[in-house]
């Protein structure tokens, strides 16, 4: 009868039942191992009911963490296709079900590209697209310039380009959101958004997405100012805009530790994807800056990448005095937003009470010295001292409670990806249909 092997720090000891293999375990160190018992007594019973099923089925471990310093279970072959795997902070891992001859699944990758007033530039970058993507998403958002003609011409060539359709101009946002929806209903394990203007690289998408292969991160962005020396080739005028929005999104999303907010170089996990309300994101350029903040509503990890961006007189589309005149009270607007639902409906901390007695003794302390102020102006009075001191000590009060807040929040940026927390590694997402059953074009309609 095959047993069940733990094995920690180089010691082998075989069981013969899953509740010896996880006394075994807990015994090891009983401190250690307290939150793992449950977790490995339940792994093992699903194992057991899975393989004590009428019609068994043969299941591979999926490596979602790194091997680390932990104890090792080895499963008899009897009850899974000899499988082993290494715990790291004793989690549980995940079970993908597969057939005895499938071989390991690499990920689908789909790019998404929304088409605006980019005829001239479209089919390169399309062509420069390396083989590591399985689907193109060409979004026409109503160009009237002939950006979708000029994105079928490349499909002709290039059989993984499929066409979407907006019968008006929605936006850039608006086409990002259809792209989106259409690669989760084909399949993809990672979205890839690439401007179709050719400023960003194709060749580097295996780089970008590089950190959610190996499960550290759940969204991915380009950073154009990670080199000094790159910013020469940056007009000033685009220096100046990037860096004022890049700390007005440091405050509305929550992650102080990006930089480049209207970067559209990015990568997303399917997991993250499907988990944002795509219909509520914003539809024209604010686009970027609106997804950061819902990501971390959702406490999504969100790493950036260097990049070099290429410019050779392009057009943009964006209006500077529209965004001077609107981006900040978005921002203002997600602040507002993302303060509530993290540190009072989904949470409530000690931060929250900082935020809270901060605010009210700060108002305080200036409403009161303003009007006192105003009076002894008025009447050329001076303030008694204790007057002075009942302004002046709630402000310095409040501002330390403010200071604490803003400390916390500082490092309350989101740590652990999604992907881990959900159980939804790369491995276990469906794969991508058959090229036949995906619709070559379309009106703007996320393929069913």
């Amino acid at each position: 009868m095959d047993a069940f092997v733990v094995r920690h720090c180089g010691r082998s000891v075989d069981c013969q039942s899953p509740i010896n293999a996880t006394r075994v375990a807990a015994k090891q160190h009983a401190f250690r191992y307290r939150d793992a018992r449950q977790s490995i007594a339940s792994w093992l019973d699903s194992i057991q009911d899975r393989a004590s099923s009428p019609a068994p089925r043969e299941y591979r471990f999926v490596p979602a963490f790194q091997v680390a310093d932990g104890f090792e279970l080895s499963i008899p072959t009897s009850l899974t296709a000899m499988a082993t795997t290494v715990f790291e902070n004793f989690g549980q891992p995940e079970i993908a079900p597969v057939s005895p001859n499938e071989p390991a699944r690499t990920a689908v990758v789909a790019v998404v590209i929304p088409c605006y007033r980019v005829e001239q530039s479209i089919a390169d970058v399309i062509n420069r697209i390396g083989p590591e993507v399985a689907l193109v998403i060409c979004v026409d958002d109503g160009c009237p310039a002939g950006s979708g003609q000029a994105a079928q011409q490349a499909a002709d060539n290039d059989p993984r380009v499929r066409i979407l359709r907006h019968e008006q101009n929605m936006g850039v946002g608006a086409a990002v959101v259809t792209g989106y929806k259409a690669a989760l209903a084909l399949g993809a394990d990672i979205i890839v958004k690439l401007d179709g203007d050719g400023q960003m690289a194709p060749e580097k998408i295996g780089d970008l997405i590089e950190l959610i292969l190996r499960g550290e991160a759940d969204y991915l962005k380009g950073n154009r100012f990670f080199n000094l020396e790159d910013l020469r080739l940056m007009p000033r005028l685009r220096v100046l805009g990037n860096t004022g929005l890049s700390f007005l999104s440091k405050l509305s999303s929550g992650y102080w530790n990006l930089f480049d907010p209207t970067n559209g170089f990015t990568a997303i996990h399917a997991t993250t994807a499907a988990l944002l309300p795509l219909n509520k994101l914003s539809k024209r350029y604010f686009f970027e800056s609106d997804t950061l903040f819902r990501l971390n509503v959702l406490r999504a990890v969100v790493l950036e990448v260097p990049m070099t961006a290429h410019y050779a007189g392009e057009h943009s589309s964006l209006s500077i005095s529209k965004t001077v005149l609107e981006f900040p009270f978005l921002h203002l607007r997600n602040l507002f937003k993302r303060i509530f639902y993290n540190y009072f409906l989904r949470d409530f901390n000690m931060a929250s009470i900082n935020l809270v007695m901060g605010t009210l003794l700060l108002l305080f302390g200036i409403v009161f010295g303003s009007v006192h102020w105003i009076r002894g102006y008025a009447f050329d009075v001076l303030a008694s001292p204790g007057t002075v001191m009942l302004a002046a000590l709630p402000v310095i009060l409040g501002s330390q409670l403010m200071l604490s807040f803003i400390n916390f929040d500082l490092a309350n940026v989101p740590q652990r990806p999604l992907q881990r927390i959900l159980r939804r590694t790369i491995q276990s997402v469906s794969p991508l249909r058959a090229a036949s059953d995906i619709p070559r074009s379309s009106n703007g309609e996320s393929p069913r």
